[in-house]
């Protein structure tokens, strides 16, 4: 008796027929038919319960008891498949610079940081250094339990904390603690200064400037 399960997917424009029976070599050869129809590399244990059958009649039943397993294997590579068209076409992701259709699988999503118009005090940015522009990133490593030297920025920027903590001050005493996963929108022509904590500290600082515009001083 030979118990047939179509499978369709709409979005794939592909049409999956599996037969569950005694015979365990068709079933394998449709799945493996069906995945290389579509594209898709052949389940290794395709091959290995091929192996079972050949070498030993008597595991027929562990084969047959694989085929739901490779069923499960196939679809998940399917959709798995999927996803990663849709991440070669490049534009159907969760922005608004793209069309985005409701069958559209999720690829990726954008999550703002920081968005200021003044620096952590709370002090407003004026305007950016007037000239040609020149975009600087730098990634800064300190060690733990450092203080920093006393200094300013002349334009503003913005720096991503990746791991530690950071304590920033300025030479009034107001002072702003900071840790891995915060950002921070910096001062400019404002003394301060950075303190780390127990741990080394990583953070990632944009600096939109102008050739040979110092950073800091």
């Amino acid at each position: 008796m030979c118990t047939h399960l179509k499978f369709k997917s709409c979005r794939l424009g592909i049409a999956v027929k599996c037969c569950l029976f005694f015979d365990v070599y068709a079933s394998l050869n449709l799945l493996k038919s069906s995945m290389h129809e579509i594209g898709l590399p052949v389940v290794e244990a395709i091959t290995e319960c091929r192996s079972v059958v050949i070498m030993s009649p008597t595991k027929r039943t562990r084969a047959i008891g694989l085929i739901p397993y490779l069923v499960r294997e196939f679809f998940a590579a399917v959709l798995k498949r999927a996803g990663t068209a849709a991440a070669d076409r490049g534009c159907e992701i969760s922005n608004p610079c793209v069309a985005q259709g409701a069958d559209i699988p999720f690829q990726l999503q954008t999550k703002i940081l920081i968005q200021s118009t003044s620096s952590w005090d709370g002090t407003p940015y004026v305007s950016y250094p007037a000239g040609r522009p020149q975009i600087t990133i730098l990634k800064i490593t300190i060690a733990p339990h450092t203080t920093m030297k006393w200094h300013s920025h002349p334009l503003p920027n913005a720096g991503y904390i990746l791991s530690g903590e950071l304590t920033i001050e300025r030479e009034d005493g107001t002072k702003e603690h900071f840790v891995a996963g915060q950002a921070v929108t910096e001062t400019v022509n404002s003394v301060h200064r950075g303190v780390t904590g127990a741990e080394r500290t990583v953070l990632i600082v944009f600096y939109p400037g102008t050739p040979g515009l110092p950073l800091s001083h």
